[in-house]
């Protein structure tokens, strides 16, 4: 199975890609959230990866949200969410605060 994955990066996740547009992946078979957040650390390197997961492994950093079409991740899922053709993908860093 071929599938193409939207991703749009925000806050620091832009910053440490210098994509100012959405990014576009292709995928070949099965896929799920882990797999396409792999790909970005691979293409972005070792800031990039230890902003999403700085302690290693697969634990997402408190502050990251994963969106799968609008909707969170962890409403579902998780990292092992499935991925299907044509999804969109957000990264976005919560910001709190006083």
């Amino acid at each position: 199975m071929h599938m193409q994955i939207t991703v749009e990066l925000f806050s620091l996740f832009r910053m440490l890609s210098r994509e100012t547009f959405p990014v576009i992946l292709e995928i070949t078979g099965d896929a799920c959230v882990r797999d396409v957040l792999r790909v970005l650390s691979d293409r972005y390197g070792c800031k990039f990866e230890q902003a999403l997961f700085p302690m290693g492994g697969d634990k997402l950093a408190n502050e990251v949200n994963v969106l799968l079409n609008g909707k969170n991740i962890s409403l579902a899922q998780g990292l092992d969410t499935p991925l299907s053709h044509l999804d969109q993908m957000a990264l976005l860093v919560t910001i709190t605060g006083g």
